[in-house]
């Protein structure tokens, strides 16, 4: 082989290689997130609690259906279509995610209660027990997330469970970004914990 041809065939094969690694490169290129939800901010929390009893508050029997009970974030597809995403991930398990927040949204909103997160107790039997059932918790890149779920709030002194209440809350996806999905679903969730604060002031009333 002369000389140039051996210089002509090893600039292709560098070309190639270089070809190669910038396909890897391009095809590894997305970015692997990880989401979760936040208690609501006590400056943007609305108008101050007229909440003045110490009472203790429970938390508890927080059910997630099975499909969210994955560490994939879920987009909605169609009625009965759902995609997890690839590269798209809840830091911690939904379930306990939801949980903590809407005990804290609690303890925000009203500020001299004493609320606790199954499985955690306090010294003393509860007041007050909040009992939910999630039924829905999702929505769409750039569309509307939906959390449908039943909930009932239970007095000490009740003979008998409260009968469950059914709520439902939507808001606008502002984008087609994981990140405001996630935004979406944080707002929808904190609008659900200021509806249970004030059935539990309604019963002080």
């Amino acid at each position: 082989m002369s000389l140039p041809s051996f210089l002509a065939t090893r600039a292709i094969t560098a070309l190639c290689a270089l070809l190669l690694l910038g396909g890897c490169v391009t095809a590894n290129s997305d970015k692997t997130n990880f989401f979760i939800l936040t208690p609501i901010n006590k400056m943007e929390s609305g108008k101050p609690s007229k909440f003045k009893r110490n009472i203790t508050v429970t938390v508890n029997l927080i059910e997630l259906p099975l499909y969210l009970q994955q560490t994939n974030i879920l987009t909605r597809r169609g009625d009965n279509s759902v995609e997890p995403s690839d590269f798209n991930y809840w830091a911690e398990p939904l379930r306990d995610n939801f949980s903590d927040v809407l005990g804290k949204n609690l303890s925000i909103l009203l500020p001299t209660g004493h609320i606790f997160v199954f499985p955690k107790k306090g010294t003393r039997p509860a007041d007050y027990q909040v009992a939910v059932e999630v039924i829905r918790f999702d929505g769409k890149l750039d569309g509307e997330v939906v959390l449908d779920m039943l909930w009932a709030v239970s007095k000490r002194d009740e003979q008998e469970l409260s009968p469950m209440k059914k709520s439902s809350f939507s808001d606008t996806v502002n984008g087609k970004s994981y990140e405001a999905l996630v935004s979406s679903m944080n707002r929808v969730l904190n609008n659900f914990s200021s509806e249970i604060a004030t059935a539990i002031e309604s019963y002080l009333e």
